[in-house]
């Protein structure tokens, strides 16, 4: 309304922008279009891996995922002194730029891995929550 008011336009017309979100770089435009075929095919495969855990056998890729990161993660608990314990997932940045990044979204309504997996995280999760690709517009992204 406010481009047309300025270009003496009628109120009314569409913007002439298009405010779908895409990519910043063309190089992560094929990443788009992954994700379209990702979440218009769902799989039977599950991401539960509770059998590797309680076996204490750990995998260098996920159930379900269609990338490949070169990167550990640390996980663990941070005690409050209170007899309280904050979840943590630490992903060191990719980029040797980048400063570090404390994200503390999860509330106690909502789990960190919310946040993680819909919001600024490395990671996304397909309509049909089964598989994991790479998200384009991560924090650690330029």
């Amino acid at each position: 309304m406010l481009n047309n008011f300025l270009e003496r336009n009628d109120l009314s017309t569409p913007i002439p922008i298009s405010v779908k979100f895409k990519p910043l770089k063309k190089q992560y435009e094929i990443l788009e279009q992954v994700v379209t075929e990702i979440d218009s095919s769902c799989s039977d495969q599950n991401l539960f891996i509770d059998e590797k855990i309680d076996a204490n056998k750990s995998d260098d890729s996920m159930p379900g995922q269609t990338f490949w990161y070169n990167l550990k993660t640390v996980t663990g608990h941070l005690d409050d002194g209170q007899g309280n314990n904050r979840f943590y997932w630490w992903f060191p940045s990719t980029n040797q730029m980048d400063p570090l990044i404390i994200w503390l979204g999860a509330t106690s309504n909502c789990t960190i891995f919310y946040d993680i997996f819909s919001n600024i995280g490395l990671y996304r999760l397909n309509k049909c929550g089964n598989m994991l690709y790479e998200n384009s517009y991560s924090w650690d992204r330029q």
